[in-house]
């Protein structure tokens, strides 16, 4: 994205003989950020992501709540029994380490799931 299509126009003719360019238009979604553009310049939004993460889930339909986790639950890996996708869980978790990285005010959300991925089991 360029803050013009002169400057777009003489980037891809400057990189083009050393790599192969594609021009794709206006960025729209990129790594899970939904980009709008306004009078102010750019709204980025992880809306979708987040929805995409609920839906994977089987979340979509839960009821909030103000504080989404046992604050003061124990965990540990040895308690309970397997998940049976475990694969699945860890790729719920990475998908939220992404939605924290890129949106700091949700920092709730790493540590509970962080603490049993490696070997994830249900209570």
């Amino acid at each position: 994205m360029t803050s013009s299509t002169m400057l777009r126009a003489t980037l891809m003719n400057l990189f083009s003989p050393e790599f192969s360019l594609k021009d794709l238009g206006p960025l729209d979604y990129f790594l899970g950020i939904t980009v709008t553009p306004n009078v102010n310049g750019l709204f980025s939004s992880q809306q979708t992501y987040a929805h995409d993460i609920l839906m994977r889930a089987g979340m979509k339909h839960c009821n909030t709540i103000k504080t989404p986790v046992d604050t003061n639950g124990k965990q540990s890996i040895h308690s309970g029994s397997s998940y049976s996708n475990p694969t699945e869980y860890r790729s719920l978790e990475g998908a939220l380490q992404l939605l924290k990285v890129q949106s700091p005010y949700l920092c709730h959300i790493r540590m509970p799931t962080g603490m049993v991925a490696r070997t994830p089991e249900a209570k």
